[in-house]
């Protein structure tokens, strides 16, 4: 087995189940297939693999975790060490009779194709030291509980969908956050035990939660968004991607695009959709809404006026666009995610991250949709600006350095 670059396996055979589960660890290789080659080994095709393995695969105890659970419930195990020096520590959790009951199609997504999507959001420990690269990270090695492997995870928060939601939440620029699979669910809280994280989970069924991280509200009826009209018509446009939305539009100011004197100007990215004035029409105003509703609950918030009426109260302006309401507001996405290919782990790091300004807003409907059949997610993405807070920093040292 060497020769695959393995170097170890674990099969372990589930008296309750008639499958075989298995925990291989290797070294990648571009020219070689390690599902094709996994299938070859074992001899059969019906092989299926857990999509999400490799997201936990920074933890300091993932080996423990994944031996736990392939051994948990065998009454025939199968181990050996390939390649013994490269092997991972496997210590056995004492307390894995912890681990709740699982379903194996859960964690292996067997059942359905229409998966629903949980948020998880890492909060951070606070006064702790700004790490920019560390966040940008997260994104690259798609980690999930990546604040756990550097200790400064605080807590995790789990908030369950609902067909229309609205959440206001704060430090997404170093809060890593990301979509887990409902049935993935228990076994991830077991992990969270493992690794003595504590969590709060927030139900679909309660119309409000609030704390001083997040406040969100279930099937709220005072946003008049269309989601499935905009949708509809940004689907028909070849739309920017990324790993953690399959299309999305950006609108509002940019560390990319600015002015002669380095001023952080309005975007015009978005001028060749079609009804685009119609889009901001119906946008536009909800972020008024939004912004009414988040002072409402966190009324420390945009405490800037000139910041406010300079930046987020023109938005819209290149579009010839005036708003008549207040706005805290400098960016928006409008994002379409489909739950098969989900919400990869990631920071904002381009959200400001001052107090007052480290909020984030985010308004969002699930639906099916039956020409692609699957679960969608289009949601109106609401942010501060790094670059206008950084900005306003230096213009305010090279003030100061006058006198």
């Amino acid at each position: 087995m060497s020769k695959y670059n393995i170097i170890y396996i674990l099969l372990g055979k589930q008296k309750e189940e008639e499958v075989v589960l298995g925990f291989i660890q290797y070294e990648k290789n571009k020219f070689i297939d390690m599902s094709d080659t996994v299938k070859t080994i074992l001899d059969s095709k019906d092989v299926v693999f857990w999509k999400e393995c490799d997201y936990f695969n920074k933890l300091g105890n993932f080996a423990s975790l994944m031996y736990t659970t392939v051994t948990r419930k065998a009454n025939l195990i199968y181990e050996q060490r390939v390649q013994p020096q490269l092997v991972h520590p496997i210590v056995i959790l004492t307390n894995a009779y912890k681990m709740q009951y699982y379903d194996i199609d859960g964690i292996f997504d067997i059942a359905s194709s229409n998966t629903t999507m949980v948020l998880v959001i890492e909060e951070r420990l606070k006064e702790l030291s700004k790490e920019f690269l560390a966040a940008c990270r997260v994104r690259q090695n798609k980690a999930i509980l990546s604040l756990l492997t550097r200790k400064q995870l605080k807590m995790v928060h789990i908030v369950h969908p609902a067909t229309i939601q609205c959440y206001h939440s704060f430090d997404f620029h170093h809060n890593p956050h990301y979509g887990i699979r409902k049935t993935l669910l228990p076994y991830f809280k077991w992990i969270l035990l493992m690794n003595d994280v504590s969590y709060l989970e927030y139900g679909d069924c309660e119309q409000y939660h609030t704390n001083k991280q997040i406040t969100i509200y279930n099937n709220p009826v005072e946003y008049k968004f269309p989601f499935e009209e905009i949708y509809n018509t940004l689907r028909t446009h070849k739309l920017k991607s990324r790993k953690i939305s399959n299309q999305y539009i950006s609108y509002g100011y940019s560390s990319e695009y600015r002015s002669i004197t380095g001023e952080p100007m309005l975007t015009t990215g978005i001028a060749h959709i079609k009804n685009i004035k119609k889009i901001l029409g119906d946008t536009l105003p909800t972020l008024s809404a939004l912004s009414k509703n988040l002072l409402k609950n966190y009324p420390d918030m945009s405490p800037c006026t000139n910041r406010r009426n300079k930046y987020s109260q023109r938005m819209g302006s290149n579009f010839n666009y005036h708003l008549n309401d207040v706005n805290i507001y400098e960016g928006l996405d409008i994002s379409i995610v489909y739950s098969k290919y989900g919400l990869d782990p990631h920071c904002d790091v381009m959200n400001d991250w001052r107090d007052g300004y480290n909020f984030i807003t985010v308004l969002k409907s699930t639906f099916h949709d039956d020409e692609v059949d699957d679960l969608v997610t289009i949601s109106l993405i609401c942010y501060t600006r790094k670059a206008i807070g950084d900005r306003l920093n230096a213009k305010s040292q090279i003030n100061y350095n006058k006198y």
